[in-house]
């Protein structure tokens, strides 16, 4: 979550800096190249921080199924739990 947040006032802030025009054609190259940095910047201000909100509510999704499998294995009284279950269930479980 934090990290969501520092990356959107990051970008935020290079997003919105004031952009000079070319005072000649030699300084037309670097104008270009920074007004493609401040539109990427302005894009990736709203994109980055939904990355990562994507990606903690998928690992705190995949750790409350970790949590149960793993509950799961200890209540049960069968011994064969272990071999019932699947491949993957297996490697969350051991993971």
């Amino acid at each position: 979550m934090e990290l969501g947040a520092a990356a959107y006032f990051i970008l935020h802030r290079y997003s919105t800096m004031e952009t000079v025009g070319p005072a000649g054609s030699k300084e037309f190259g670097n104008f270009v190249s920074g007004q493609i940095f401040k539109a990427l910047t302005s894009v990736g201000q709203y994109l980055l921080p939904i990355i990562f909100l994507l990606g903690a509510v998928s690992s705190a999704m995949r750790g409350g199924k970790r949590k149960s499998l793993h509950d799961r294995i200890l209540i049960e009284e069968n011994p064969n739990e272990l071999e019932n279950m699947t491949w993957p269930e297996f490697e969350m479980l051991v993971a």
